[in-house]
């Protein structure tokens, strides 16, 4: 018997689903029966958003078809990803869960999922910004604010504005990402209505900008898999505005 307890991050390419995928696929195969203890949608189970992975697009970092923020607890993503699998699986169900509660409305001290994740401000920026990645874009890993803040060059002519958040003009030095060591332009991001914020949309609005500076900043391969597409690369290429 193997037993998953691991708090997820709330988007699909963040990667202990695809472990979880690869665990039930492995554990079926020889024969073993597998315990998830469920836990709690970070970003709580009530919004899903952004993109669903299209067939041909799948890697571990979108391991199924799935939307880029899933809405989903760990208990209810076995079940999912164990329909096609038929692993001898059981769930250790939670009491007192609310799809729509966040993570700190059951938790008061936020417990981080990664380094690169400290704090559930950094969680809801993830979950869209993370295809951000696939570009020369500094989100501020090796600083003290990893994906609550991003910058590059010739960031202050973004024009920058989402309902529930609000941004504010800084500089910084990047560090672990493709503009390490160089002085950028920025925001920060203060995320005033997590019920409204949508960092998918930000994320295409800093590459829709990025594109028309400096095209080549952008890995199409990578965006795609991402993504779960090459829908964005089509939208980008042909000049399409971010409500179309």
């Amino acid at each position: 018997m193997v037993i998953y307890d691991i708090q997820d991050g709330g988007a699909r390419p963040y990667t202990y689903i695809s472990s979880l995928k690869q665990l039930l696929s492995t554990a079926a195969k020889a024969g073993v029966g597998v315990i998830v203890c469920d836990r709690p949608a970070p970003l709580s189970g009530s919004v899903v958003d952004g993109p669903m992975m299209q067939p041909g697009f799948r890697s571990f970092v979108g391991i199924d078809d799935i939307p880029l923020r899933y809405g989903m607890t760990m208990g209810e993503m076995a079940q999912y990803f164990n329909r096609d699998v038929g692993a001898d699986l059981k769930i250790s169900k939670m009491s007192g869960y609310r799809r729509s509660h966040y993570y700190d409305d059951y938790i008061r001290h936020y417990v981080p999922p990664s380094l690169n994740l400290p704090t559930l401000n950094s969680l809801f920026v993830f979950v869209g910004l993370v295809l951000v990645e696939a570009s020369k874009v500094s989100l501020a890993r090796g600083t003290p604010y990893p994906f609550s803040q991003f910058g590059y060059h010739g960031a202050y002519g973004l024009e920058i504005k989402e309902e529930g958040a609000l941004f504010r003009k800084i500089v910084f030095i990047s560090m672990l990402d493709p503009l390490s060591n160089q002085k950028l332009e920025g925001f920060a991001i203060h995320i005033d209505d997590r019920t409204k914020f949508r960092s998918s949309t930000l994320a295409i609005r800093i590459l829709k900008h990025l594109y028309s500076l400096r095209p080549d900043d952008l890995d199409f391969k990578h965006l795609s898999i991402l993504y779960g597409s090459d829908e964005l690369e089509r939208f980008l290429k042909d000049g399409m505005s971010v409500k179309e």
